[in-house]
C-alpha cells in the first residue's frame, strides 16, 4: 500500500474529486472501499473503479445535500488475499480560502518604498497560497486606493510596495490568495514614510564570478570590464547621475594597496531599468577596484565597490597617462602632429598660389579688353 500517490485529499465548492489506492500483493488482492466503516458502493455520489494490477479508484462526486455530511472524513482502502489483508487511510478534506494577514513584519521603511515579510504560520485553507494582495491608500486620501498583487513564497521573502510619497501616512491592508479564492482582508495598518534624502546605495548585477574561487570576480577580457547595476530608490529626489571611480591596486599579503589616483566617469540617468559602463584602458593580469554611488540633489549615495581582475594577454599593455586615462582619448604623438601642421601650411600656400595666379590673369584680362 505505500505506492500510493497520496493519503490527504482536499476539495471544495461541490468539486469532484477522486482517491487512488494501489495494492502490491502476490497473489494480487482484492480491494474495497470503506467510509465509517461501511463498504462503499456505486451510488449517485461514489463510484469504484478497478483498473487492474493491484490499482483502484474511488471518485467522489458530492452534492450540496450531503456535501458537510458525508463526504469529508476518513476513507479506509483495504486490500485482501488468500494470504492476509492490508489498508490504508485517506483523509478528505474540505480546502477554503486563506486566513485573515494580519501578522505582518516590517522590515524597512524608506521615503518612497516600504519592506515587509509575511511569518509561515499564516493559515493557508488547506491549500498552498499562491498570491498577495496590499491595499494602500494615504490617510487622507480614502478615494485614491491602490492595489497591489504579489506572488507569494513560504521562504519569508522581502516583498516591497514603492513609488510612495516621502514623509506620508499611508493605511495598509493585506489578503491572501490560494486556488479556492482570496480571503478577507486583515486589519487595517498605518504606517509613514520618512522624508526625502540622499539616493540608496546602487548595487552591482550580473557579475563574472570565476568557476573555481567563486569570490573572484574575472574580467572576460584583458583590457576592458562592463559593470552593470539597477536603479536604487531615489528617496524622493530624482537620481542626476551615477559616479564610478576605478583605479589598480596592488595585492599583497595585508590586502589591496591602491596604485594611483582614482579614474572618475559620469553616468548620465536614461531610464530606471539597469545601467551599465564599460571600463577601457585596462592592463592585463591586474586587480582593480571600482566604487559606485547615485547622486541626487541631497548628495551621494553610499557607495558600493568590488575588486576584480583583468586576464593575461598574448599582446603587450599601452602605457597610458592619467590625463590620457581621464579624458578618455589617447594624445597623439607630437611627430603626427607636426606633420599634420605641415601639410596644413602647404595646403594654404598652394591656395594662396592659386588665388595669386586668378588675380594675374584677371588683370592682364582686363588690359587687354582696354
Amino acid at each position: 500500500m505505500s505506492l500510493t500517490p497520496m493519503t490527504n485529499v482536499k476539495t471544495w465548492d461541490n468539486r469532484p474529486v477522486n482517491m487512488t489506492c494501489i495494492a502490491e500483493a502476490i497473489p494480487n488482492a482484492t480491494i474495497k472501499w470503506y467510509k465509517n466503516g461501511y463498504e462503499i458502493f456505486d451510488n449517485d455520489v461514489y463510484r469504484v473503479q478497478l483498473s487492474g494490477g493491484g490499482i483502484s479508484k474511488l471518485f467522489i462526486t458530492p452534492t450540496k445535500s450531503i456535501y458537510d455530511e458525508q463526504v469529508f472524513g476518513i476513507y479506509r482502502c483495504e486490500a485482501t488475499n488468500s494470504l492476509g489483508k492490508n489498508f490504508i487511510n485517506i483523509q478528505l478534506d474540505r480546502a477554503t480560502v486563506p486566513g485573515l494577514v494580519n501578522d505582518i513584519k516590517i522590515v524597512h521603511i524608506a521615503p518612497t518604498q516600504i519592506i515587509f515579510k509575511i511569518y509561515n504560520d499564516l493559515f493557508d485553507g488547506g491549500i498552498p497560497i499562491k498570491k498577495l494582495y496590499i491595499e494602500y491608500y494615504e490617510k487622507y486620501d480614502h478615494q485614491n486606493v491602490q492595489t497591489k498583487e504579489l506572488p507569494f513564497s513560504k521562504l519569508e521573502n522581502d516583498y516591497i510596495i514603492d513609488k510612495l510619497k516621502p514623509f506620508t501616512i499611508y493605511v495598509f491592508r493585506f489578503a491572501a490568495e490560494n486556488e479556492v479564492g482570496k480571503g478577507q482582508f486583515g486589519q487595517e495598518r498605518q504606517l509613514q514614510t520618512k522624508s526625502e534624502t540622499k539616493p540608496d546605495k546602487p548595487e552591482f548585477h550580473n557579475l563574472p564570478f570565476d568557476m573555481i574561487n567563486r569570490d573572484e570576480i574575472i574580467s572576460p577580457f584583458p583590457h576592458k570590464f562592463t559593470v552593470m547595476w539597477n536603479m536604487p530608490p531615489d528617496n524622493g529626489r530624482p537620481i542626476e547621475y551615477f559616479e564610478i571611480r576605478h583605479y589598480p591596486i596592488l595585492r599583497t599579503e595585508f590586502g589591496f594597496t591602491p596604485l594611483h589616483e582614482p579614474i572618475i566617469s559620469k553616468i548620465s540617468v536614461y531610464h530606471d531599468e539597469m545601467t551599465s559602463k564599460t571600463l577601457t584602458k585596462l592592463k592585463s593580469d591586474s586587480y582593480y577596484r571600482v566604487e559606485l554611488r547615485a547622486y541626487n540633489s541631497l548628495g551621494f549615495s553610499e557607495p558600493s565597490s568590488i575588486i576584480f581582475k583583468t586576464p593575461s594577454s598574448d599582446f603587450p599593455d599601452q602605457d597610458y597617462s592619467m590625463d590620457e586615462l581621464n579624458e578618455g582619448r589617447l594624445s597623439f604623438p607630437i611627430g603626427i602632429i607636426a606633420a599634420f601642421i605641415m601639410i596644413f601650411v602647404i595646403l594654404i600656400l598652394i591656395i594662396m598660389d592659386l588665388v595669386f595666379y586668378w588675380l594675374v590673369m584677371m588683370i592682364q584680362l582686363l588690359n587687354f579688353e582696354i
